[in-house]
């Protein structure tokens, strides 16, 4: 697995390129952007690993792609960190089975410290219930407002393997 990037020009999709990082020994996967599009975060089991995947960073200078930075051990763990989403606010969102999970794979948040020494984010947590569940619960996606989404499941109740499920969360009364 690797990662690619492409332009849409006239309808098309053109000047396929590799990130610099890709390697044929490697898995590179699910990369986010944050919304000012100069911080790439994707799931590697690169050299450096923590555990079986990990979250890594990689900032776009001068048009290129960085050599990736591991997001630490304040976000991995010995387990699987996979499917990125960067909301606009900075959030990141991810999945993982290292951390305390209600079973298989959950959704955690962690905050943004932009110019941290050690991470750009920390502070982990578990969204918990309704959205995860004791089966694999990843992949979610939200808008602006945080308040409709997508996510992917194995729970019980679908309609095959992994389904996409809808998210909607109601606004805060003070809202």
């Amino acid at each position: 697995l690797n990662i690619y990037t492409a332009e849409l020009i006239a309808g098309e999709w053109a000047n396929e390129k590799g990130m610099p990082f890709n390697s044929e020994n490697d898995d590179h996967a699910h990369p986010a952007l944050t919304k000012n599009e100069d911080i790439m975060v994707f799931a590697s089991n690169m050299k450096g690993t923590l555990g079986g995947m990990d979250l890594w960073a990689s900032r776009l200078v001068g048009g290129t792609w960085s050599e990736p930075v591991n997001l630490g051990t304040r976000i991995n763990t010995s387990g699987d960190e996979v499917f990125p989403f960067i909301h606009t606010d900075g959030t990141l969102f991810y999945a993982s089975n290292g951390l305390s999970t209600l079973g298989g794979l959950d959704v955690f948040m962690a905050t943004q410290v932009m110019n941290h020494p050690d991470s750009l984010w920390e502070y982990p947590f578990n969204v918990g219930s309704p959205l995860n569940s004791p089966f694999d619960d990843f992949g979610l996606i939200m808008n602006k407002e945080k308040t409709e989404g997508y996510f992917s499941s194995n729970r019980e109740g679908g309609k095959g393997d992994d389904d996409i499920c809808l998210l909607y969360t109601s606004p805060s009364p003070r809202d």
